[in-house]
């Protein structure tokens, strides 16, 4: 029955009910008929309950209200008009996050239309679609197109990037962005409502829109709810919430409740009304919460609510650890010495159901390998289960999908009422682990295997699921498809052809080495970059990571690839349209509080002297990593591995704490000092309070404990002994005094620089050996030696000079996407990494417009430059390391001169609980920055 027909019934009806209702001998007959009446599913994301929900908007139109005055009954008809708009009105689809919708689209689709958006969308970011429109975020701003033809209906351009997806709310469209500001957007005009510019910080969750209220979590750590347009106070704020951590998860709703992650793990349930807390959770095995949403489903065999949490890869491939990531602990220690290459992981029922109950025992005896966590929403405890039958606590039985780190994607709940989620279930061999979106009956050994399709198990997928129908895609724009979840019926819509479908569509990104596995954004056309180069030759985010899925709606479906929008029919056609360009907005006026800084920047240093030594910072990057620990760089995933980072960092705070704080630094740098000399460990190993939001596992922290400091040199052609320890000595020695004991203990670790072919090849060591030889002369001079200072001056003059010479050269890196090398992850802070304010001054006098052009040219390819732990990096990967935020923050503060109202606006949040040392560092340079 069309939507139209049904809408006329329901009002026919109701006119109908209303002459009768009066008439008692009518209102039983009546309510039993409206019960059975079938109507047009109302959208409360689970088939289910729109099932139910069609019967109770039927009953409703005879309700029992109590006259006022009066002391009979008096039946009312209420008109409850259906929801005629099957929407995928926010990310996950509805507040309930369960990624389905009605709109069912069958059968095999054709690309009718794309669109190539300059403005780069993040893999995270998802097609919503409403109100017949398509909205689209972006680094620049939200994009409307028209659903049916593609064509601009408006664009929104915003000063920074926007975090996440937008959520459409009666008539207005609500997104969050790292201007930290809440935007509420006409969805008619394109014109701003008002903005909430009540955060401290950038959001990167979307929003829920219920009951009057905006509901989404922000990186300062607060969860927000704020009066949405159609409110008497629209615009203010209702309450917020602490949740001591930033909070990159979008928020759920359902029956009063909002539930939410943060980044320390713990997830939390609200009052929607008031903000009390309800429950918090014990602390989840996750090295933080980023890019999607808890899922609230019914559990059909308990008939309970569970919220449901995607988990996080908290392994890493170098130490401390098992240098192993979770895609390879699964195989290595279970798939394949318990399945060998039998191929399925159990036998079939009857009906084709897999026994997956043999894999129980894993969890059972490492749960904090789990990935995936189901919580009771009345209580927040987590739900176990005995799917093996042994009386033992048993967790949801599926193994790791997806890439070497970040988090795997969230389940989706299917028209058949079960829980899917991409499970590995064929072992074909030690490196062939595959699966596929699977359906769970939660809480029994059974899994559904509705497609006979199967993937690679380290290649991330985004799903969703409209009526009885499942979509997926595969990363890299490889393949896509769907399947009915009843039927097993399978279509695919691409497979490893997408460019020759829709040529063109990927001009905006780079790199097709491994089937798209290295591919980048960025221009892929000559000459849009630097010295007639493609700019993504320099591109960092890359499409192994975070995926979107195909979005259903009104029989099409829609989705971004290479940084396209797609819309898929059964008729097809393959039309291009022009592409979007990039509209920019000049950067508005922003109000610095100085006061507010060194505030900030007090809180920051308190709370490392409250620990007392911190160990490095743990980063999980993937094959980065590995091939940086030694081989191109020092340990970089180590973050602040040297204690020459800490006595950098507190020695450039130093000026601007207050008198009591200066004299606890003082005595905190020289224990550093005193027990961590940089002038005899290159590492001070894993011993000391830990920097992190989160917890580690515990095969991580085992091994970190007998880890002490060590004075192995990498194998890095680009020193041997970190040759920047020295700047940092001299600020140290400013701050300390003992100038000549300080020098005399360590002249003898600065040695002479690497050749100039190697200074090309890393310009980030070129950086390091001025910060040295520049420290080493002024800790001499410090020291009354001024011979000593003298005889290096020559050396510093020639690394300057080569610098300031070379710099054009070093622009674009050496390899490019295709090369799969990951020295691509650094590709914009390779040239500014190490920089210090002399070395900045230098390049601005003597090669001042290669360095902008080599910023501007930076920044373009990577537009969340300054947000920590950004949710793409370049191949198996996802998060991308902290080097970019530091580096060009410091680009544009030593080398551009920036003001300090241009700074502050790319302050983001510490990367680390505590110990963020590139986060003290840019709130000292905005600090010093000259005031407009």
């Amino acid at each position: 029955m069309s939507e139209e027909k049904s809408l006329k019934r329901i009002v026919v009806w109701t006119v109908i009910i209303g002459l009768l209702a009066a008439l008692p001998v009518w209102q039983p007959n009546l309510i039993a008929v409206a019960a059975q009446w079938p109507l047009p599913l109302a959208q409360t994301g689970s088939p289910s309950q729109d099932l139910q929900s069609s019967r109770l908007l039927a009953t409703s139109l005879l309700t029992t209200t109590q006259a006022p005055g009066a002391g009979s009954k008096v039946f009312l008809p209420l008109i409850m008009q259906p929801s005629t708009e099957k929407s995928w009105s926010m990310a996950g689809a509805n507040p309930q996050r369960t990624s389905w919708t009605p709109d069912e689209v069958r059968g095999t689709l054709h690309p009718e239309w794309y669109r190539v958006i300059d403005a780069y969308i993040p893999a995270k970011v998802q097609v919503v679609a409403a109100n017949n429109t398509l909205f689209v975020s972006t680094a620049n701003g939200l994009y409307a197109l028209n659903a049916q033809t593609g064509a601009t209906s408006w664009v929104y351009a915003t000063d920074l990037p926007l975090g996440h997806s937008p959520t459409i709310a009666n008539g207005v469209a609500y997104v969050g962005g790292f201007d930290h500001k809440l935007h509420a957007v006409d969805i008619n005009t394109g014109q701003k409502l008002w903005t909430f510019d009540g955060a401290a910080a950038g959001y990167d969750t979307n929003p829920v829109v219920v009951n009057g209220l905006v509901y989404l979590g922000n990186r300062d750590g607060y969860f927000y709810a704020i009066y949405a347009h159609d409110h008497a106070s629209r615009g203010k704020l209702a309450w917020k919430f602490q949740a001591g951590a930033p909070i990159h998860f979008s928020a759920a709703y359902k029956n009063g409740v909002v539930y939410f992650a943060s980044d320390a793990g713990y997830a939390y349930a609200l009052n929607a009304t008031t903000g009390a807390q309800v429950w918090k959770s014990a602390r989840l095995p996750v090295t933080g919460f980023h890019s999607w949403w808890p899922v609230i489903y019914t559990n059909p065999q308990t008939k309970s609510d569970v919220v449901v949490l995607a988990g996080s890869e908290n392994y890493r491939l170098v130490p401390p650890g098992p240098t192993s990531d979770l895609e390879n602990l699964d195989g290595d220690e279970v798939l394949y010495p318990t399945y060998g290459s039998q191929g399925e992981i159990g036998p079939r029922d009857a009906q084709g159901r897999m026994d997956i109950s043999s894999a129980a025992a894993y969890w059972e005896q490492k749960p904090y390998r789990r990935s995936t966590f189901v919580l009771s929403t009345a209580t927040g405890q987590e739900v176990t289960f005995d799917i093996n039958g042994n009386g033992n606590p048993d967790y949801v039985p599926f193994f790791w999908w997806g890439t070497r780190s970040g988090m795997r994607y969230p389940p989706v709940v299917g028209g058949d009422g079960l829980f899917y989620l991409a499970q590995t279930y064929e072992v074909n061999g030690h490196y062939s682990l595959r699966g596929q979106v699977a359906g769970w009956y939660m809480g029994t050994k059974w899994l559904k295997t509705s497609s006979a399709w199967t993937q690679a198990n380290d290649e991330p997928m985004g799903y969703s699921a409209g009526g009885n129908v499942v979509y997926w895609n595969l990363c890299c724009d490889r393949t896509g498809g769907a399947f009915d979840v009843t039927t097993g019926q399978a279509w695919n819509y691409y497979s490893y052809d997408l460019d020759h479908l829709v040529g063109g569509y990927n001009v905006r990104t780079t790199g097709i080495f491994e089937s798209n596995a290295v591919q980048v954004f960025g221009n892929s056309q000559t000459n849009s970059g630097w010295n007639g180069q493609a700019a993504g030759r320099n591109g960092v985010y890359g499409y192994h990571g975070d995926q979107n899925p195909p979005v259903p709606y009104r029989g099409r479906v829609y989705m971004h690839r290479g940084n396209s929008i797609i819309a898929w029919s059964p008729t097809g056609g393959s039309r291009q349209l022009s592409s979007l360009p990039i509209q920019k907005r000049s950067l508005q006026p922003l109000a610095v509080s100085a006061t507010a800084l060194r505030d900030k920047l007090a809180s920051e240093v308190q709370k490392i002297l409250a620990a007392g030594h911190l160990r490095p910072g743990f980063g999980i990057h993937g094959s980065f990593g590995l091939v940086y620990r030694w081989e191109q760089g020092d340990n970089l995933t180590d973050y602040f591995h040297n204690s020459a980072d800490t006595l950098q960092s507190l020695a450039l705070a130093y000026p601007h704490l207050s008198a009591t704080l200066q004299a606890q630094v003082k005595t905190y740098l020289q224990n550093e000092y005193n027990n961590y000399s940089p002038c005899e460990y290159t590492h001070t190993g894993w011993v000391g309070a830990s920097r992190e939001w989160a917890t580690l596992p515990p095969e991580v922290e085992s091994a970190m404990s007998g880890m002490q400091p060590t004075s192995e040199e990498p194998g890095y052609s680009g020193w041997n002994w970190p040759p920047h320890t020295f700047y940092a000595l001299w600020k140290y020695a400013q701050v300390v005094g003992n100038a000549q004991t300080i020098f005399n203990s360590c002249r003898s670790r600065l040695t002479a620089p690497p050749d100039q072919a190697t200074l090309l090849e890393h310009p980030e060591a070129h950086n390091a050996w001025i910060a040295g030889y520049l420290g080493y002369i002024q800790l001499a001079k410090l020291a009354g030696n001024t011979t000593e200072a003298n005889n290096k001056q020559a050396t510093l003059n020639s690394l300057l000079s080569s610098r300031a010479a070379n710099l054009a050269q070093t622009i674009n890196n050496p390899w490019g996407p295709d090369e799969h090398h990951y020295g691509q992850t650094l590709s914009v802070a390779r040239n500014f990494m190490f920089l210090t304010p002399e070395l900045g001054d230098y390049l601005a006098d003597h090669a001042g417009s290669t360095a902008t052009a080599a910023i501007d040219l930076y920044t373009s390819v990577a537009p969340y430059w300054f947000v920590t732990w950004f949710e793409a990096s370049y191949a198996e990967s996802i998060v991308q390391p902290l080097y970019d935020y530091a580096a060009l923050f410091a680009a544009k503060s030593m080398i551009s001169n920036a003001t300090q109202d241009e700074l502050a606006r790319y302050l983001d949040v510490p990367a680390f609980a505590r110990g963020d040392l590139f986060y003290i560092q840019n709130l000292v340079q905005v600090l010093e920055a000259p005031v407009q």
